[in-house]
This record gives C-alpha cells, structure tokens and sequence, in this order.
C-alpha cells in the first residue's frame, strides 16, 4: 500500500521562539546575546515585532575588521599582535545598526516549503524570518528546519 503524501508549510518546520534583538542595542549587547542564546544570528525587530534585519557573527566580525584590512588582507600579518583585542574595545559601544545587514527576507507560515527552499537559495541567506499578516515576527525557518523536511519526506518513502 503507497503512502499518502501530506502537504506541509513553513508552519510545520519553523521554529517559533526566534531570537531578537533591539534596534538601540550595542555591538557588546548582541554579543552577549549570541552567547546567551547559543546562536550566531539574530533578528532584528522594532518594539512592534517588525522586522528591521538580521545581525550574525559574521557581520560583528567583519565590523570588528579595521577598513583597511578588508582592502589588503596581506596586511594583517604587519598588524600588532593587540589589534584584535584592541578593535574588540573599541566597536564593542557601536550600534548595532553599523554591523546589522538591512533588509531581511521575510515569509509567512501558510507558505510552501519549495517557497522557503527558493529563497534560502535565491537570496543566498541562511535563515528567513517568518512573519504573520501583521508584518510581526512569529518565529524563523532555516536550512536545517529545510533538511529535516526533506528527511522526512525521504523516510517516509513518498
């Protein structure tokens, strides 16, 4: 007897309790926040729950990065050995609106998952804020929450 198969949406494999962060918070708030929470990306939302962007580890790094390094990485191994720690000082008061990456793609949950696995590849993002009909956040979907769908359609034999 075939398995039937069971049309599923970004509902069934978001994860609800996303991470947020405030618009007004610092570089060190953000990082105490990734820390706290296990995670290297957080959304940024307004007090309204609205979506303002997303800021990731990898944004608080390359923030931390002097401008003139990001030109000519050669010259990273002219640079003191105190640079680092020194960088980390000096941004970790900076906004988070300096690091934070503007605009962020957004879905809603009565979305498709082919919708979803579209615009994590299209837009080249690793995770998609899920919103509702208010435009506020609810909870996120990310290429894990992807694999495990497609895991469980692959085990399921349909």
């Amino acid at each position: 007897m075939e398995k039937k198969s069971t049309f599923k949406t970004v509902e069934d494999y978001m994860q609800p309790n996303p991470v947020t962060i405030g618009l007004d918070a610092s570089i060190r708030d953000a990082v105490e926040h990734l820390i706290e929470h296990e995670t290297n990306r957080l959304i940024v939302v307004d007090d309204d729950k609205k979506v303002l962007g997303m800021l990731s580890s990898w944004d608080i790094i390359r923030h931390i990065i002097p401008d003139y390094l990001e030109n000519d990485v050669h010259l990273a191994t002219f640079a003191s050995e105190e640079l680092f720690e020194k960088r980390v000082k000096e941004v970790a008061e900076d906004s988070i609106k300096k690091a934070m990456s503007g605009g962020a793609h957004t879905i809603k949950k009565e979305h498709t998952l082919i919708e979803a696995a579209i615009l994590l590849t299209e837009k080249s993002v690793r995770l998609l804020p899920v919103i509702d009909d208010n435009d506020q956040l609810i909870g996120y979907i990310n290429r894990t929450h992807v694999k495990n769908a497609i895991g469980d359609i692959l085990n399921d034999g349909t």
